[in-house]
């Protein structure tokens, strides 16, 4: 019990150091991107914060937009969660969040220097609420995985029913909380970047 204890503690150290270093990674990523693609994120990060402050976004479509997005990435994660093979799977779609967030950030500090900084955290706040809530998924998804592989490939036995109220619950709470991200993503963020600018 206790060494299966420290096998958990280790899979759930291993995705933040794991989120920790894709962030870091995507940080540093605005770096080698052509001068071509830097004009295209300058473009693009421009034209959004135009957007903003003008108050021009479309709220309810990208409040849809957002919930569909994460409502389906956790979905399939919850599949993914129920197969051996999603394992691989779960830990890439976890660090891609990671990926990005820092890719995010080092992006509104190109456009915006060092001036930028408020605005990088502001906008990439959704982003950190969103990879706390699928950290706490992908970890019970990626066990799931795990305990599936011991009872088909070891054939242990293993008490599944609990198991998987436990998987489910934790799958709705996380629908929820993302639910409450995608709210402040498009209701509150713009708001404040809007105040920012």
């Amino acid at each position: 019990m206790k060494n299966q204890t420290q096998k958990q503690k280790k899979l759930f150290i291993g995705l933040i150091i794991g989120a920790v270093l894709m962030i870091l990674i995507g940080i540093l990523f605005i770096a080698v991107l052509s001068k071509s693609n830097k004009e295209l994120v300058n473009d693009a990060i421009n034209q959004f914060m135009i957007q903003v402050k003008k108050g021009n976004l479309e709220y309810q479509h990208a409040f849809l937009q957002s919930i569909m997005k994460n409502g389906l990435e956790c979905v399939l994660l919850f599949f993914f969660g129920m197969s051996i093979i999603g394992f691989p799977i779960t830990i890439f779609l976890f660090l891609s969040h990671a990926f990005l967030l820092g890719f995010s950030f080092s992006s509104i500090l190109y456009v915006y220097k060092w001036k930028g900084i408020l605005l990088a955290i502001v906008y990439t706040l959704p982003q950190l609420l969103n990879l706390g809530i699928f950290l706490i998924f992908c970890y019970f998804s990626l066990l799931l995985s795990k305990y599936l592989f011991y009872q088909l490939i070891l054939k242990k036995s293993i008490s599944f029913s609990r198991i998987m109220r436990q998987y489910i619950k934790v799958f709705l709470v996380s629908l929820i909380l993302l639910i409450i991200s995608s709210a402040v993503e498009v209701l509150l963020v713009p708001k404040i970047l809007s105040f920012i600018l």
